[in-house]
């Protein structure tokens, strides 16, 4: 991701940018056709890297694919998610940055081709040397983006010209049982609730108003998100006004994240329990979130947890 006034990334390695932030199990991103490590810096900075990102200590991050990119688009925030995996063999990891996306998919891609998807001009890439396609097109004020592995083009193609326009009901009985729909959503958050101690005040009406579908892991981290956020609002407040009381109540009711069975159930398909993790350790000691740049819980908590959401 760029901020407003930021240069363009992007990749292969035809700019070199100074700074790559991110886990550091992420970070063997050497190797071409990247850059080698003599080119950029890249940092340790833990599970921070959109406060890092935010306040200028690096100029791009590495993350889980299914996590900072969903809270960029919560926020509005306009990002270009370029996929490691494209490039070398990693899992579940993604560079964001502000480039076009679809400018850096025709960097790797081969020449792309301009056809019809359901009535609507669509541009086709394939991935050079592959059977890898991926397609884009409008509908309206909505973008779609169809893309898998098939034996050629023609079958590819083929799945592309059974793709139509359908009722509510068909499409969302059609949806995985990773889907939450509307009209569940309210029994899947109290469950995702149970056994987790809650702000005072705390307004659960706030997280169940929907009427559009959720992916799972996302409504997960919007809900435990908006427990530890206000937990941690709570914390901050407290060591302002040296209200002990208040403080340890907050981290009593934080250290309990690490038996949270959502929390739990998210850490098995991304890194976000992981990130709300180092956040209540953080708390718990002097509000130091760790990293080769470190930063604090007060700086930091609003981009890292979505607290800002």
């Amino acid at each position: 991701m760029r901020m407003e006034g930021r240069s363009a990334l992007s990749l292969p390695a035809d700019e070199i940018y100074s700074a790559v932030g991110g886990p550091r199990q992420f970070m063997d991103l050497r190797g071409d056709p990247l850059p080698s490590e003599d080119d950029i810096d890249l940092q340790a900075i833990g599970y921070a890297q959109l406060a890092a990102l935010t306040n200028g200590t690096v100029d791009a991050v590495v993350v889980y694919a299914n996590n900072e990119p969903a809270v960029l688009a919560e926020q509005g925030i306009a990002y270009n998610g370029v996929w490691a995996a494209d490039y070398v063999s990693l899992v579940s990891a993604v560079i964001v940055s502000s480039d076009a996306y679809i400018a850096d998919r025709a960097t790797s891609s081969e020449s792309p081709r301009e056809i019809t998807v359901n009535g609507l001009p669509a541009t086709e890439f394939q991935y050079s040397g592959t059977t890898d396609f991926t397609t884009f097109w409008l509908d309206g004020n909505h973008s779609f983006e169809a893309r898998g592995v098939f034996p050629d083009r023609a079958a590819y193609e083929a799945i592309l010209a059974a793709l139509k326009t359908t009722d509510i009901d068909t499409w969302l009985n059609a949806m995985p049982a990773s889907v939450v729909k509307p009209d569940s959503r309210e029994a899947v958050i109290a469950a995702m609730l149970e056994g987790i101690p809650l702000p005072h005040g705390f307004d659960v009406t706030a997280l169940e108003t929907s009427s559009g579908v959720s992916d799972r892991y996302q409504l997960g981290a919007h809900v435990a998100g908006a427990v530890t956020c206000e937990w941690i609002e709570q914390w901050i407040d407290a060591r302002e006004a040296g209200d002990t009381a208040a403080e340890n109540e907050a981290v009593t009711a934080m250290r309990s994240s690490h038996d949270w069975a959502i929390l739990h159930e998210m850490a098995q398909s991304g890194g976000y329990s992981q990130v709300l993790w180092e956040y209540v350790d953080s708390i718990a000691a002097d509000g130091t979130v760790p990293g080769e740049q470190p930063t604090n819980v007060m700086e930091s908590s609003e981009h890292a947890l979505g607290c800002d959401q």
